[in-house]
């Protein structure tokens, strides 16, 4: 039973390689060569106070004055920059388990996805502290398929 499960699976993944489009362009099988850009890098353009417990930059959103907000995979989950790339402060120390997605809405709120607590925060860039879960109000179908939960006056659309 075992070799003739083993030899179903051979067959059917030298079947995927044996049917594998290729491009009906040649010239797209060849390497193109990229325009030359001018831009520099730049060394530590956010520099960070010495002992900053920070880990990988998971995302970044702008707020409407202008400010950076980086949000980190580390104990400190967010560092803020002004307009001028200056530090400002870092805040949310052990909030979250694994952060993944910033934005940043109208009111100053940040919107946070942890995929490592399989969750959706806000926390009010206000203040250090002010973590809450969007209470769900409704749920409505969308016409394409998906749908969107309602908390409040805001909403998330969950799309296929």
């Amino acid at each position: 039973m075992l070799t003739t499960r083993l030899a179903f699976v051979f067959l059917l993944s030298g079947v995927g390689y044996l049917f594998a489009q290729r491009p009906t362009n040649p010239a797209l099988m060849e390497p193109q060569k990229a325009p030359e850009m001018d831009y520099v890098a730049v060394s530590n353009p956010l520099p960070l106070p010495a002992g900053s417990n920070m880990g990988a930059p998971a995302s970044v959103a702008f707020d409407a004055k202008g400010n950076l907000f980086v949000l980190y995979r580390g104990m400190q989950a967010f560092a803020e920059f002004d307009a001028n790339g200056k530090f400002v402060r870092a805040f949310g120390d052990g909030l979250f388990r694994r952060t993944h997605g910033l934005t940043i809405d109208r009111d100053g709120n940040l919107w946070v996805t942890d995929v490592g607590a399989h969750d959706l925060l806000t926390v009010n860039s206000g203040t250090d502290a002010g973590l809450k879960r969007p209470t769900p109000l409704q749920v409505t179908a969308d016409p394409a398929g998906g749908f969107r939960l309602y908390a409040g006056r805001r909403y998330v659309i969950f799309s296929r």
